[in-house]
């Protein structure tokens, strides 16, 4: 049995799924919230080493030969795969910042219900 990372969409909890080649195309639940709106999310070197883009070989993450880039993106995306591990440095710290100043307004929003007076 292989390993599969799954995120839920939903509450973007992020978890592992170990299970057999054969129930590959199965839909996980979420195990957090319950929604089904889940993705299987594959590094790119699931699916072939850095230098291998010459050649067709063997992908156990589709179960199928992969002939080329091309048709491995076709596949992942008719499966609703994504691509992780080459996202963009500016696009994460974006995603950081944003949560960093989502949690500064909540804790601010829960002192001003509070009335907490500081100094």
């Amino acid at each position: 049995m292989r390993c599969y990372p799954y995120e839920c969409n939903k509450c973007r909890k992020e978890w592992d799924v170990y299970k057999p080649l054969a129930d590959i195309d199965r839909k996980e639940v979420c195990l957090c919230c319950g929604s089904d709106d889940t993705i299987r999310r594959i590094a790119l070197t699931n699916f072939f080493g850095a230098d291998d883009w010459d050649k067709a070989e063997y992908n156990p993450a589709f179960g199928k030969v992969i002939r080329n880039r091309k048709h491995r993106d076709a596949e992942a995306k008719a499966r609703g795969m994504i691509e992780i591990g080459n996202e963009k440095t500016e696009d994460i710290h974006k995603s950081a910042d944003k949560t960093l100043n989502d949690n500064r307004d909540a804790a601010y929003a829960a002192l001003d219900k509070e009335d907490i007076r500081i100094g």
